[in-house]
């Protein structure tokens, strides 16, 4: 994945145009130290940023995975391509508790994601929103994704 471009002051129509891009946050670096080395959870998994110090990202959240959810673009030729597409960033964060289990399995769809929220593995970070789990970002990202083409 590479960014494209970012616009941190889109329109409302810019945004309802864009796809969603989940952003799930392994809460783990509150002090916000750039020393971080690779995390080790006790399922064996690690992070798709683990970390990943991108411009303009707070520090408290270079941990975490991408979860696309929407189209990616369609292509036929058999080979790795690059799909552009337009994406409206949303905030999520792990409980903690759910990631230091052995259990833990990282959310890949937008499905998984609101069984997730359901299930309680999501921490409520907006609680002026309609939806506790997900704080919307204000900014649409042009996202450059390589993808196998069928």
């Amino acid at each position: 994945m590479r960014i494209a471009g970012v616009n941190l002051a889109p329109t409302a129509a810019q945004i309802g145009a864009a796809d969603t891009l989940y952003v799930a946050i392994y809460p783990l670096n509150a002090q916000g130290r750039r020393d971080l080395g690779a995390l080790r959870l006790a399922s064996g998994y690690r992070p798709q940023c683990d970390p990943c110090f991108h411009p303009g990202l707070p520090l408290p959240l270079v941990y975490h995975d991408h979860i696309f959810a929407g189209t990616l673009g369609t292509e036929t030729g058999g080979s790795m391509i690059w799909v552009r597409s337009q994406r409206h960033p949303i905030a999520v964060m792990y409980d903690p508790a759910w990631i230091g289990s052995k259990a833990f399995a990282p959310l890949r769809t937008a499905d998984q994601l609101k069984v997730a929220e359901r299930a309680g593995h999501l921490l409520p970070i907006n609680k002026a929103g309609t939806n506790h789990y997900e704080l919307p970002q204000t900014a649409v990202v042009t996202i450059d994704l390589q993808t196998h083409s069928e």
